[in-house]
């Protein structure tokens, strides 16, 4: 399946201030679309009440300002189109394909996903957000209530161990003289 352009639209200002919002639908109603060509002709359409559901959620989207996009949870997307859907950077995508986050073939060069693995990853990455909003939030209580912030500046910043090389094989050693080094230059 070839992959297809996402695009977003969202209401113009004009558009905006006439647009009213759809009732609340029951069952029984019925939703039509009245289609008026520029000969003037006019048509109604029938929209099934399964697709009643998606019309009145489009149509609050929009109304809320924000863009919305139509697309087939079967459907293709490249890196660049998944990035628009997630949120982040293409080359985060690539990375994200490379490591096995998101299922992708290619396409002669070219790397597809399906959008429903697509969305499944945005779930995953929105549960994980929402987890370190709530971790941050616990540790600013933990912060306020128990005064961990001045105990906390105190800390000196630690620095990682250097990896070991040909000069120095021992990181402790290598540490060691270099607090040695210090240590005789102050002295």
């Amino acid at each position: 399946m070839a992959s297809q352009i996402v695009h977003f639209a969202r209401l113009s200002d004009r558009d905006q201030k006439t647009a009213t919002p759809l009732p609340k639908l029951v069952a029984g109603d019925r939703l039509e679309l009245h289609v008026r060509d520029a000969g003037g002709k006019e048509r109604t359409l029938p929209i099934p009440p399964s697709a009643a559901a998606a019309v009145e959620a489009l149509l609050a989207h929009m109304l809320r300002e924000e863009r919305v996009a139509v697309l087939a949870e079967d459907q293709e997307v490249c890196p660049s189109e998944a990035s628009a859907i997630l949120g982040i950077s293409r080359p985060l995508v690539v990375l994200r394909m490379d490591r096995g986050d998101l299922p992708f073939r290619y396409v002669g060069k070219h790397r597809r996903a399906l959008l429903k693995d697509v969305l499944t990853l945005k779930s995953k990455l929105g549960k994980r957000q929402t987890a370190m909003e709530a971790l941050a939030e616990d540790t600013e209580d933990l912060i306020e209530t128990y005064g961990l912030s001045s105990a906390c500046r105190g800390l000196r910043r630690l620095r990682p161990l250097p990896l070991p090389s040909a000069k120095h094989p021992d990181p402790v050693r290598l540490r060691r003289s270099r607090r040695g080094a210090l240590d005789r230059r102050y002295t």
